[in-house]
């Protein structure tokens, strides 16, 4: 009856072990999931962070040509509105020197 019982106890022990051993087994496969999930996690920001950065610089990129070709527009105008003929400045040269000269 003795050996019946040391060998339930035993038993008993092993089953105990077994359980802290299987605990133990699923909070470390537990934890390297948390980190392994954490690094991807990471690693996806990271990956989305660039990329938003690649497309913030294309923007102002973008954004910089188009002020540029806006300016060469605009500096075009200007000068097609401010030129002015060489005839128009030799008559206006002319005049000029009439009135200075006092002739008609």
């Amino acid at each position: 009856m003795k050996e019946l019982i040391d060998k339930m106890l035993h038993v008993e022990e092993q089953a105990r072990m077994l359980l802290r051993q299987a605990e133990q087994e699923t909070a470390q496969a537990v934890a390297d999931a948390r980190q392994a999930a954490q690094a991807q996690t990471e690693q996806a920001l990271e990956k989305a962070r660039d990329e938003a950065r690649k497309l913030i610089d294309l923007a102002e990129q973008e954004a910089r040509h188009e002020k540029d070709r806006r300016l060469d527009e605009r500096r075009a105008a200007i000068a097609d509105s401010v030129t002015v003929s060489e005839t128009a400045v030799r008559e206006a040269a002319d005049t000029v020197l009439r009135a200075v000269l006092h002739q008609p």
